[in-house]
């Protein structure tokens, strides 16, 4: 693969899981990592470490990205620190609340809106202003826009705005040479699903046929793909990262 060493990136939710993985993964590349958190420095001076004995350099940015000016913020502050990016991944989101429909709160609501649609559609917007001429920005999504279940109506709904603002994106950009593409993970073996019961962990794993869960570096493989040159002729597609689960 490509090296990405001179490449400055942006990570939102990089203190943990996936977004932890994204950074030590692109960091291992030779990027220049920008870890953003919201309320957890010690997660997130852990996740600098990790990109720092991965070969790469990283520092740490709070802001929490369901707030716009908190988003206008953030960039603006890796923007000085960096001199500019070239990667932005949109990974901030908040779990699933595996409710029906019919007994969604509209607090639930609110607050899951508030972060995976109206704070993914204005971090995408953000990295469309800045990043530089050949970039690329990867929106971490969700296998529940592609296949829906029980439960599931709340989180799809929320992530499945950004899924189509990728692809407008990517026209949009198109002529700057911006590739902007999204992944689309599936049950991944992360701090919100450690602690289910192992009965309900053999049911998830059960849906793949490679009979398991995902694990963060493995959706970090992805997205490192698609940051790198080997990725310049992928604009506006989702990539199901989800062990060919169809549930």
């Amino acid at each position: 693969m490509t090296s990405l060493k001179d490449k400055v990136a942006l990570i939102t939710g990089a203190s943990r899981g996936i977004g932890r993985a994204i950074g030590e993964r692109l960091g291992r590349e030779g990027a220049t990592v920008a870890i953003n958190y919201r309320s957890r420095p010690e997660e997130a001076a852990e996740a600098v470490r990790a990109v720092e004995e991965a070969g790469g350099v990283a520092r740490p940015f709070q802001a929490d990205v369901a707030d716009m000016a908190d988003i206008r913020r953030l960039f603006a502050e890796v923007d000085t620190a960096f001199g500019g990016l070239d990667i932005v991944v949109a990974n901030a989101g908040l779990p699933f609340i595996g409710v029906p429909v019919v007994d969604v709160r509209e607090e639930d609501f609110d607050r899951i809106f508030g972060l995976n649609a109206k704070g993914s559609f204005f971090v995408l917007q953000e990295a469309a202003k800045r990043v530089r001429d050949g970039g690329r920005i990867i929106d971490i999504s969700t296998s529940t826009t592609a296949f829906t279940a029980q439960g599931m109506g709340l989180h799809a709904a929320s992530k499945a705005g950004s899924k189509l603002i990728v692809e407008v994106l990517a026209i949009e950009l198109g002529h700057r040479g911006i590739t902007v593409n999204s992944v689309m993970p599936g049950a991944t073996n992360t701090e919100f699903i450690k602690d289910a019961p192992q009965e309900e962990r053999d049911r998830i794993a059960a849906g793949s046929p490679l009979g398991r869960l995902g694990e963060p570096d493995e959706i970090a493989d992805v997205v490192a793909f698609l940051a790198s040159d080997q990725a310049r002729w992928l604009t506006g597609q989702h990539v199901l990262a989800n062990g060919g689960a169809r549930v």
